[in-house]
């Protein structure tokens, strides 16, 4: 297993801060250098170009608290998230890149955090029902219908899971300290990567993405020697390379990177910390 360490620096760009809406969870690339992004609290889906340009698709009233996971480009070419509600449950919802186009789908009995595609036309996350209930890694169908298969032992919080051209998935949990793993489908999980503790919490919500190079890419919210974020790449084999750690200034506290047409990768600063707590179902 390795250990997370400190490394040299790589060039970061930033292209525009969202201050107006509350702290992104991750993105995706519609058309080239055009982005989708959710909001976690105050829920807002918006688009946004590489020049910095915003669009709001849809936001939800009061009484919806907060977006759970990423947006996800589904293969029907709609975009799709999770939205949290006070009261009962979760749902699933997507829109397509026009306005008044949002679709709700029916609740159910555990919450996805959305993270990417999967072959065959599923969406792949993590999921979490109330209370003590277990996290899983779990398949959604474009009507919002939430499968599991793979529970995590209990007291560890599952963060993020993608899934790698070895047909494996690989993620981020959390029981104190944080660790990186691969899970197969057959339900065996393989500890990668130990991050010290502090650098993954329960609020981060960072997928990680593998890169047209094959490679594992990802960043921790916090933890670095700055203690305000870092970037780090992982191969399939578990070999962690630290690429870039945060200075504590207004591009600190990262979420999740993305690989863009132009081939480099994206990213949106936190900013703010809102607690990734379990939906109220």
């Amino acid at each position: 297993m390795t250990v997370a360490s400190e490394a040299a620096q790589a060039t970061f760009h930033v292209i525009s801060y969202t201050n107006q809406h509350p702290a992104p969870i991750g993105m995706v690339e519609g058309s080239p250098g055009l982005f989708y992004l959710a909001t976690g609290t105050h829920p807002v889906m918006l688009s946004i170009t590489a020049q910095g340009a915003e669009t709001v698709l849809t936001s939800f009233p009061g009484g919806h608290t907060q977006m759970l996971g990423a947006v996800v480009s589904g293969p029907n070419g709609r975009f799709y998230d999770t939205v949290e509600a006070v009261v009962n449950s979760a749902n699933v919802f997507s829109v397509s890149s026009a306005a008044g186009s949002r679709q709700v789908y029916e609740s159910q009995a555990i919450a996805p955090f959305l993270t990417q595609n999967l072959p065959g036309g599923m969406l792949l996350g993590t999921a979490v029902g109330a209370g003590d209930s277990p996290w899983y890694v779990a398949t959604v169908d474009l009507k919002g219908d939430v499968t599991p298969i793979y529970g995590f032992p209990a007291g560890d919080d599952a963060l993020a899971v993608t899934y790698a051209s070895d047909g494996n998935y690989y993620g981020l949990a959390e029981n104190g300290p944080g660790y990186l793993f691969r899970a197969t489908p057959s339900g065996t999980l393989t500890k990668l990567v130990n991050f010290p503790s502090g650098a993954l919490l329960p609020s981060s919500y960072n997928p990680l993405l593998q890169a047209s190079d094959g490679n594992l890419y990802g960043v921790t919210s916090y933890g670095g020697a700055n203690s305000t974020g870092t970037i780090y790449k992982v191969t399939l084999s578990g070999q962690y390379t630290l690429l870039y750690t945060f200075p504590n200034d207004n591009n600190s506290f990262p979420s999740m990177l993305i690989e863009g047409s132009d081939g480099n990768l994206w990213r949106h600063p936190r900013r703010h910390h809102p607690r990734r707590s379990q939906p109220n179902l």
